[in-house]
């Protein structure tokens, strides 16, 4: 019989009051800017994503539903957050997905109007 013992590593645990970065990358054209976050592992449905006074806000949690005995447990459960301030967006041009473990953010940009001459008429 083999018996294998549990061993305590102290980088094993995180606390999940602890809030992590979400890896990201920022593009921006002249009509939208685009995120592209890495969130592998974490549902839709654990994923908040918020637009209030021109600050993007992104939130995630990766918890753990199985309550067992582990020989090894690398895989804990962590809160992820990040924040970004944005310039002239159109909060209704808003529009996110989530494939393979990627979540990417579009937002449109509030449309400058153009420079045209106004003609005043005198009364």
């Amino acid at each position: 019989m083999i018996i294998i013992q549990k061993k305590e590593y102290p980088y094993q645990k995180v606390r999940m009051d602890t809030v992590h970065t979400i890896p990201t990358d920022w593009v921006e054209t002249e009509e939208m800017i685009e995120f592209q976050m890495d969130l592998p592992g974490i549902a839709k449905d654990a994923i908040t994503i918020a637009l209030q006074d021109n600050v993007l806000t992104v939130e995630a949690a990766l918890e753990k539903k199985e309550k067992a005995v582990y020989l090894l447990e690398e895989r804990t459960a962590k809160k992820y957050q990040r924040s970004f301030e944005l310039e002239d967006v159109d909060p209704d041009g808003l529009n996110a997905r989530l494939e393979q473990g990627v979540l990417t953010i579009q937002i449109h940009k509030k449309v400058q109007p153009i420079n045209q001459k106004k003609y005043i008429q005198i009364q």
